[in-house]
């Protein structure tokens, strides 16, 4: 048996006092007269020996009632553990607030239930110890260690979050804070569903003890909106544009009548009703042709209970009056790629000497050509690597008398693949990439390799460049790229091995090739058209506009209005959205009261998998690690804690036994005559 405040035995001293009082108590006399003294000694001799008994089980009973006491207050304990957690203790409690706690179990949700527990473990702990509240919002006011009453205050003001935490992050967290306090033990507690998404192995450190309180309820069936995206990458004006819809099926049967549908923000439109197999994906098609420029907002909708938070799908797009492109000549104009742009009034074609350029003007253009140029100045090479890694687009016909290590030393700032030797040979392209969005959907109805494509007459040996990754859209039959793609940040480098002069290259003779190439390379986005964010994800964004003053700062107005943390990076500004988006929707920025763009926030699919860790799997998966209490949701924690911590306690018997002694006392008082 074992103490918790073992100071307190010298308080068994006390036991002299009723020694002493019985002492005193015996000492006094009292006369007795008698009639007759025949008999005196006899009756002297049968009262002394009941007193003496009386008065021995009196006293008995008065110390065995006082040690009680003292015991009791003592809060001894049975444990067979030889390692007691004796001294203040910091206790970190994380509740699990994410929507997959909003599930029911028995008629309550896993989160009020998970309230109720972290209540009781609260509650197991004594008045030195000190409590943090945390939760997966992670919010600052949670960092400090509280009272228990305090601590029961913060429980009771949690609501269900849009946040969803890894494991390993709470328990960093719940560390941190303990960092700041010093304490003789630090305990965590993490209670959660533990879906398989969201639980990740932790290291080891056997300065804190961690605790799995496991709540799950039975596994739901769940569809959800994974994603959308755009076909093109951008949306046009008054043109039929496609919205790409991943669906997801989490559940392990098959998922009927789904029904998806489109809101613009003004009127709701069925996508169709789709079916999608068991544990699954399937990506549908919706059509939308916005009829003015500017910001739009639209959002994707399904029906499917109970699992809701991720039924919807908000994103917004950004239609130009036209997409522009821009062609950089070394002479004049080439008739042929202007004639592929002559008849479509979105697109507007602007032909520019090498000699007269506007620098300040190239970042107006969705795509750049460099057409036929010898040589590139080396300020227009850091102007088209600013460029491109902004997003923009650049496709590169060099000249047949390109000078070569200009064009390498262009096309290494652009981490493209380098111009080798020049062959006069014939080649002709052989292979065309349809899995490219470049090419991709242009030629449905026909196979790609019945086309007519691309002979030239002379070509560079195109060489990668160190490690870059590229992506080879046409090849001539020998292996050979005749176009390569390459990825430079935000935006997109396309190189041909030949130049566009005809008679070397009949590419433009070829306009089922040449002509959705050049447009969808000007509607190419590295970002895939980026039409949607995530909350607690995306945290950081970037404009293309400066504020020019201290007092002129972005602010986002939407569900909630803030103002970021923002701070300029060359010509664009760094946005910090931090934790300060809550709630799924629209966001507008704004700067100097002009909308600078619309931002579309949605929750986190991380929990749309209902897939959870059993108290065995968390046994198999952190071992030594972490205790996992297995018991029942109906277990009284604040029992179980307190004798897994400081093992059985036995105040309560002492004190029952300090208040059956005095009981005792009373009746040997009462039913013991002298």
């Amino acid at each position: 048996m074992q103490f918790i405040y073992p100071e307190l035995l010298w308080a068994l001293a006390l036991l002299a006092v009723p020694i002493i009082i019985h002492l005193f108590y015996f000492r006094r006399f009292k006369k007795v007269y008698f009639s007759n003294v025949r008999f005196l000694k006899e009756i002297k001799e049968e009262t002394s020996s009941r007193n003496k008994l009386k008065n021995f089980l009196i006293l008995l009973m008065r110390l065995l009632a006082v040690a009680a006491l003292i015991f009791a207050f003592a809060q001894p304990f049975l444990s067979s553990d030889d390692q007691q957690k004796v001294g203040a203790k910091g206790v970190s409690i994380y509740i699990d607030n994410s929507f997959s706690m909003s599930a029911e179990s028995n008629e309550e949700s896993i989160l009020q239930l998970g309230k109720k527990k972290a209540i009781e473990i609260s509650e197991a702990y004594g008045e030195l110890d000190k409590i943090q509240i945390l939760t997966s919002d992670f919010e600052g006011r949670h960092q400090r260690f509280v009272s228990q009453e305090e601590a029961r205050g913060l429980i009771d003001e949690i609501n269900s979050g849009p946040s969803a935490r890894n494991i390993s992050s709470v328990i960093n967290r719940a560390k941190q804070a303990m960092k700041t306090e010093s304490f003789d033990h630090q305990i965590i507690y993490v209670i959660s569903d533990f879906q398989k998404s969201i639980t990740d192995v932790f290291e080891a450190d056997s300065n804190y003890t961690i605790n799995f309180i496991p709540l799950q309820t039975i596994k739901e069936s769940n569809v959800s909106i994974d994603s959308v995206y755009l076909e093109s990458g951008v949306a046009m004006l008054n043109q039929s544009n496609t919205a790409k819809v991943v669906l997801h099926n989490y559940s392990s049967e098959t998922a009927e009548n789904v029904r998806l549908s489109m809101n613009n923000g003004t009127q709701e439109k069925p996508v169709g009703s789709f079916e999608i197999p068991a544990e699954s994906t399937i990506t549908v098609d919706a059509s939308f042709s916005p009829n003015r420029t500017g910001w739009h907002e639209s959002t994707m909708k399904i029906t499917d209970y109970p699992i809701v938070f991720d039924d919807q799908y908000h994103f917004s797009y950004y239609v130009n009056e036209a997409v522009n492109i821009l062609s950089l000549n070394q002479g004049t104009s080439n008739k042929y790629l202007s004639a592929a742009f002559e008849n479509i009034p979105y697109f507007k074609l602007n032909n520019m000497s090498v000699n007269q350029i506007k620098y300040d003007e190239l970042a107006s253009n969705d795509l750049i050509v460099l057409n036929d140029l010898v040589k590139v100045s080396s300020g227009l090479t850091n102007e088209l690597k600013q460029y491109v890694e902004a997003g923009g687009n650049v496709l590169i016909f060099p000249s047949v008398n390109a000078d070569k290590n200009n064009y390498n030393d262009l096309l290494a700032s652009l981490r493209s693949s380098q111009l080798d030797e020049y062959s006069t040979d014939k080649k002709e392209v052989k292979t065309i990439n349809t899995n490219e969005f470049i090419f991709d959907g242009v030629y449905e109805n026909r196979q790609a390799s019945n086309l007519k494509l691309p002979i030239s007459k002379g070509q560079y040996q195109l060489n990668s460049f160190q490690n870059t990754v590229q992506s080879t859209l046409l090849s001539y039959r020998d292996g050979t790229p005749y176009l390569l793609k390459n990825k430079l940040d935000k935006g997109y480098v396309y190189l041909s091995a030949a130049p566009l002069n005809r008679d070397i290259n009949d590419l433009v003779n070829n306009a089922e090739i040449f002509v959705p190439m050049v447009y969808k390379m000007a509607l190419s986005n590295a970002e895939g058209g980026k039409v949607a964010y995530t909350i607690g994800v995306d945290q950081v964004l970037y404009s293309d506009k400066t504020k020019q003053s201290a007092e002129n700062n972005f602010k986002f107005t939407g569900a909630s209005e803030f103002i970021p943390g923002q701070f300029n990076s060359g010509k664009r500004t760094i946005l910090d959205v931090g934790n300060q988006i809550q709630q799924a929707g629209f966001y507008q920025l704004e700067l100097n009261d002009t909308v600078e763009g619309l931002y579309a926030y949605n929750y986190d699919k991380k929990e749309s998998s209902l897939n959870y860790n059993s108290p065995k799997d968390l046994t198999e998966l952190f071992g030594d690690r972490a205790n996992i209490y297995d018991e029942t949701i109906e277990a009284n924690f604040t029992q179980l804690i307190s004798e897994r911590e400081t093992g059985i306690s036995l105040w309560r018997w002492f004190l029952i036994a300090a208040l059956l002694f005095l009981l005792l006392e009373q009746l040997f008082i009462r039913l013991l005559k002298n």
